[in-house]
């Protein structure tokens, strides 16, 4: 857009134009006369400048390029461009995404590492909450603000018991073994972040032959083999990073097996009603059976450890129940019940403090 001149600019043969967005002046010059002194020159351009409302950004030594150099045209002033921000965002830690396979024409990649069930274990970062920042305004060559573009703010909503929020460190944080389930919400100003979880139970190492059903609601990491006549059962994913022997395998969800599977029954995807009620009932029948067996060695103890001789003997007795305890504190947990049955384990133990006291009065 050209700016209208003075008389005295137009017989110099000047035109001085500005951009539409009022960022750039250019001066073109159409004559090559003389323009005399070069101060002169400065003062009627600089002056005509002021008269347009272009104070910002003015380029003296463009000016004398002009002049000296004797150019066509020059950018004789610049406005301040905004600088843009930065919206806010949350970095996932760990990865959250569902479990996923695509089929390729030539499959070269290897599956079990496409495929796994995302997961966090306790105290584990689950991701972290980078605040926007805001961007710096701009200015036109005749002083008007040029906003910068808004920036969205970021939010997080916990819905888990199982997750928390570290505002001080603008950290989630898993307080359980979970599966992360996050739901993005997109709102004018802002991103919206809610988390939610599955509960995840993680059994080290290999499932022994002919265990106890391990059945839970929720998903399942075996880190290791499941042997012969065992039954997994999960109402979500189940994920075996060991082989699976003459076993029974059903998920709600997905099964991801990474070694091999040798006479086995994989049902993924379905299941019926009642089947944790069947499985379950006989798990826990079992499991108050050794209970019971455990709290009776308990209170014969004393009589026991007496007609004991040797210190080496007693700490054999002790070492074997503890033994048994682990061991049913371990069966416990692969159940539903879990949290019912091991309150029932600590009240008991509790209440059989005249069992700690004999010990170490014997001993």
């Amino acid at each position: 857009m050209k700016i209208e001149l003075s008389d005295i600019l137009k017989k110099m043969g000047i035109i001085l134009e500005i951009s539409d967005d009022e960022m750039i002046v250019t001066l073109r010059k159409t004559l090559f006369s003389s323009w005399g002194d070069i101060d002169e020159f400065l003062n009627i351009v600089e002056s005509e400048l002021r008269k347009n409302g272009i104070i910002v950004g003015i380029d003296k030594s463009a000016l004398i390029s002009v002049y000296t150099q004797n150019k066509k045209e020059a950018v004789i002033a610049r406005g301040i461009p905004y600088k843009s921000g930065r919206d806010g965002y949350l970095e996932f830690i760990i990865k959250i995404d569902k479990p996923r396979i695509l089929y390729t024409e030539t499959f070269s990649e290897d599956i079990f590492d496409m495929a796994s069930i995302p997961f966090a274990r306790k105290g584990d970062v689950i991701g972290k909450l980078h605040k926007p920042i805001k961007g710096e305004n701009g200015i036109s060559v005749r002083g008007r603000i040029i906003n910068a573009p808004p920036v969205r703010d970021v939010e997080v909503k916990i819905l888990s018991d199982s997750i928390v929020f570290k505002e001080d460190e603008d950290k989630i944080v898993a307080i359980s073994d979970i599966r992360p389930v996050v739901h993005k919400k997109d709102e004018t100003d802002k991103f919206v972040y809610f988390f939610n979880s599955i509960p995840v139970f993680f059994y080290e190492g290999s499932i022994p032959k002919n265990s106890r059903p391990l059945t839970f609601e929720g998903n399942v990491i075996i880190n290791g083999n499941v042997e012969k006549g065992n039954q997994i059962i999960a109402s979500g994913n189940v994920q075996i990073l060991g082989s699976v022997y003459e076993s029974v395998v059903q998920g709600g969800q997905n099964i991801i097996i990474s070694g091999g599977i040798v006479d086995s029954q994989l049902h993924a995807g379905f299941l019926p009603g009642n089947i944790f009620d069947k499985i379950e009932l006989h798990a826990v029948n079992l499991i108050v059976e050794k209970l019971s067996a455990i709290f009776l060695h308990i209170k014969e103890l004393p009589t026991v450890m007496n007609n004991s001789r040797h210190l080496s003997e007693k700490i054999k007795l002790i070492e074997a129940l503890k033994e048994e305890l682990k061991t049913s504190s371990t069966e416990i947990s692969m159940i539903r019940s879990s949290n019912v049955l091991q309150n029932l384990l600590e009240y008991s133990l509790k209440r059989s403090t005249t069992f700690w006291i004999t010990i170490l009065l014997v001993l």
